[in-house]
């Protein structure tokens, strides 16, 4: 970890909302990553009642920890984060993931060495066997509609970017934001994350603004991380995340895809929600 009176090469932003057990692991998998460079880390907890914050503030008495008295959820968390960093570069990382020495250390080079890469990812593995979906192309309409329950049968798939995890990094327009390395100076030129976005389509549209600021994005799929069971996403109701899951949507597309695009998907969102709700109601213990 850094000295109080340098600014260190590396900020690690992580955000916890009741997932104390994982999120412990995570840290101790990350101070052991980051031994060999300059850092400092800096944990956000969203209003837990697990304890997360007592207990992490025990463990690691270095780590800066921002308390929030309710979930403001992901992208809010984040951005006081980057507020703060101090860094070169910005390690964004959910609090299930488990980095490794050697990941981390190419990733940082990586950026060191190649000026005009702006965000750099790798391969996540689920429980360090089945790789999950981490690298894919700017979502359009299409894509949008096949996220939801009623068109999602009914609208063919293409090849998709990513099959069994392998990718085409080749193909790829968006790196999912559960652990994406980004330069501090590109974060601050694009306006860090837009609020707008609760939970979802954060990373398209912050890979968005990366290339339209003249920024690439580079995958490393000979490089990987592992992801623990445990997401915070657990922790909120069905009923709860498809609302978020909808808003986002909507806000992306009003802002990528333009307001027209964006109604043309309403009457799958109202079902979408109909059928989560139904959902939900028919699996409530008896």
């Amino acid at each position: 970890m850094t000295s109080p009176n340098r600014h260190p090469e590396l900020s690690v932003s992580i955000v916890n909302y009741n997932t104390r057990d994982t999120t412990i692991k995570a840290i101790s998998a990350l101070k052991e990553s980051i031994s060999q460079i300059d850092s400092e880390a800096i944990l956000v907890d969203n209003g837990s009642t697990d304890g997360s914050v007592e207990a992490i503030r025990d463990l690691f008495p270095d780590i800066q920890i921002i308390t929030n008295k309710e979930n403001r959820y992901f992208t809010y968390a984040h951005n006081q984060a980057f507020r703060l960093s101090l860094g070169q570069y910005v390690l964004i990382m959910n609090s299930d993931l488990l980095p490794n020495q050697t990941a981390l250390e190419a990733l940082v080079d990586l950026l060191r060495k190649d000026s005009k890469a702006g965000a750099v990812g790798c391969m996540v593995l689920h429980e360090g066997r089945r790789p999950r979906r981490t690298i894919w192309t700017q979502p359009g309409l299409l894509d949008l509609m096949r996220s939801l329950h009623p068109w999602r049968f009914l609208i063919p798939h293409p090849r998709p970017v990513s099959l069994n995890g392998i990718t085409d990094s080749a193909n790829a327009t968006v790196i999912s934001d559960s652990f994406l390395l980004v330069r501090k100076d590109v974060l601050d030129a694009i306006g860090l994350y837009d609020e707008s976005f609760k939970l979802y389509y954060t990373e398209d549209d912050l890979c968005a603004r990366i290339h339209k600021h003249g920024y690439g994005i580079v995958f490393r799929d000979d490089l990987t991380v592992n992801h623990l069971s445990g997401m915070s996403v657990g922790k909120v109701s069905r009923l709860r995340i498809a609302w978020l899951f909808l808003h986002d949507m909507w806000t992306y597309a009003t802002k990528h895809l333009g307001f027209a695009a964006a109604v043309l998907l309403l009457p799958g969102m109202t079902l979408h929600l109909v059928w989560i709700a139904l959902s939900a109601l028919f699996r409530r213990p008896r």
